[in-house]
């Protein structure tokens, strides 16, 4: 990184814009419903909200600030689907100017800092996980490092202890990230003036570090190895792979800073080093297939190695660069747009879908059966072990106003309306068939899309 350069003078539009450009390419995934670990901390969101047991066993390896921030829009009357989706969309959209902000405060100059910002708003890692389709604790987690890491940055001591507030919600929004807490409140205690400061600030990591679950409840899932999966398989698609020969030399650069900035530089680099050694090292269990739901968790190292390689790209000749960084930008839009886009999803890869595209066939089955059950109707879903009783519950918020819910919960004996069916598609279906062992239902198929098919389900 270079020496301290003063261009912040309107840095405050461009930012702005890449925030608006960040929540514009979210827009598509808006109304798709939770899968997941994302269900369940939706659905632990609203317990709270609603003052009731929320003790889900599901996510208690996720930290709870997530769930806590869900409680206050689920209270006021928002689904729990939305909730989450809404405040994931919001802190992934910020998460490019934080670090567009964060890299000029500590001094690496207008032109590392603006390609930063614009490769992070469309890099597809943050578009998939960090309120993308998969919906969690990632953005949360990202943004309060980057917020902690531009306070500690700065020269007042007031700005710094705010700082430190932030790293020790560390733990509590995204466990893996208390690698971090050490490092960072080291650095913080360096500066401190105050011997009060920094015994409390010291006693307040330590119950942080205490009472998160961490490392052996959160790496039962072996999300390392679901994280390279991810980096082998779509890195070479989204052409951000090519920033990785520059990365050693900005961190190079980095490691040297003086300062306050070199604090600062070192403590995040010191945390991402064990952040990788821990997700990379342990080993997976026997049978173990890869999947996307670990890409969260590696999110804050996305920034990073983004800053880094923007920075150790600088020192290639003008010319050079500049077709570097358009190729890099080009691939990266691409990528994002496609996991965004549910539609083009499926019609790319019918048979391997991934996220957005999943989602997106289930949210248009789910619509359709609100539409076909009609105001006072009933929409049931009888998915079996394809979704999960958290997935199941949450795509009730998809058709509020509904009657709506798992088959065997619904009270079908007291019928007053139509009922639309959302079931797994069968080569062989009957005209009539017993619901759930609640009596004879006629049923007309009304839509199939893809493994999902809707019935309007009615008395003989």
């Amino acid at each position: 990184m270079s020496e301290p350069v003063d261009s912040r003078r309107g840095l405050l539009p461009f930012l702005a814009l890449l925030f608006a450009a960040g929540l514009l390419l979210r827009l598509p995934l808006a109304g798709l419903p939770l899968e997941g670990d994302s269900a369940a901390l939706a659905t632990r969101g609203a317990r709270m909200g609603a003052e009731t047991s929320f003790g889900l066993e599901a996510v208690d390896h996720r930290g709870p600030l997530v769930p806590l921030l869900l409680a206050v829009p689920t209270a006021a009357g928002a689904t729990p689907t939305a909730a989450l989706r809404g405040l994931d969309a919001l802190l992934g959209a910020l998460l490019a100017p934080l670090a567009c902000a964060l890299v000029l405060a500590l001094t690496a100059g207008r032109r590392t800092a603006r390609w930063t910002g614009i490769l992070l708003t469309v890099h597809p890692a943050l578009a998939l996980g960090a309120g993308g389709a998969l919906a969690g604790t990632g953005s949360l987690a990202s943004a309060l490092l980057l917020s902690s890491l531009l306070l500690l940055a700065r020269r007042g001591p007031g700005g710094r202890r705010v700082g430190l507030l932030l790293v020790v919600l560390l733990p509590l929004a995204e466990p893996a990230c208390a690698v971090y807490l050490p490092f960072l409140v080291g650095a913080w205690a360096t500066r401190e003036p105050s011997r009060r400061w920094k015994v409390a600030g010291l006693l307040l990591a330590l119950l942080a570090l205490v009472g998160t679950p961490f490392p052996t409840r959160f790496f039962d899932g072996h999300v390392g190895a679901r994280l390279l999966a991810f980096a082998l398989e779509w890195a070479p698609v989204a052409g951000l792979v090519g920033l990785l020969p520059f990365v050693p030399a900005g961190a190079l650069r980095a490691w040297r800073l003086e300062g306050v900035s070199g604090f600062v530089v070192r403590a995040w680099l010191a945390g991402a080093a064990l952040h990788v050694l821990l997700l990379l090292l342990l080993p997976a269990p026997p049978g173990f297939a890869f999947g996307w739901e670990g890409l969260t968790v590696g999110l804050p190292l996305v920034v990073l190695v983004v800053t880094l390689g923007v920075d150790g790209l600088g020192r290639l000749e003008t010319l050079r660069r500049r077709r570097v960084e358009r190729v890099l930008l080009g691939a990266a839009v691409a990528a994002s747009l496609f996991l965004v886009i549910g539609p083009l999803e499926t019609w790319l890869l019918p048979g391997s879908t991934p996220p957005a595209g999943r989602l997106w066939r289930l949210a248009r089955v789910v619509e359709r059966a609100g539409e076909t059950a009609g105001a006072d109707g009933w929409v049931a879903f009888d998915v079996g072990s394809a979704l999960g009783p958290y997935e199941t519950e949450r795509l009730a918020d998809l058709v509020p106003g509904h009657r709506a819910g798992a088959l065997e919960t619904l009270p079908l004996g007291d019928l007053d309306g139509n009922l639309a069916l959302v079931t797994r598609f069968r080569p062989q279906m009957l005209d009539v068939v017993t619901l759930g062992g609640r009596g004879i239902y006629r049923q007309e198929a009304v839509l199939r899309l893809g493994p999902w098919l809707v019935l309007r389900a009615s008395r003989p």
